[in-house]
């Protein structure tokens, strides 16, 4: 395991200190955790994510979530259909 200096301003580091006690793990943990979900979890030859790429893994988790679900978006029942008994 290696060891990395950070520079953050204060409010950061506030703000990373509280995170990680909400989780109860340490502000290390935190940011090791911050960088494997940016990293992605793929082996050593990782590469950072573009942001079209994030674009469309989140789109199609998204369409994966939604398969088979009766959920449609956009859809707006009539006034008549919400009220059927």
């Amino acid at each position: 395991m290696r060891t990395v200096n950070l520079t953050l301003d204060d409010a950061l580091w506030r703000e990373a200190r509280l995170a990680a006690a909400e989780r109860d793990e340490s502000v290390s943990a935190l940011m090791r955790e911050a960088l494997r979900q940016m990293l992605g979890s793929g082996g050593r030859d990782r590469t950072l994510e573009s942001e079209e790429q994030r674009d469309q893994r989140e789109r199609e988790q998204l369409a994966d979530l939604l398969q088979g679900s009766q959920l449609v978006l956009g859809f707006q029942p009539t006034r008549e259909k919400t009220h059927e008994r």
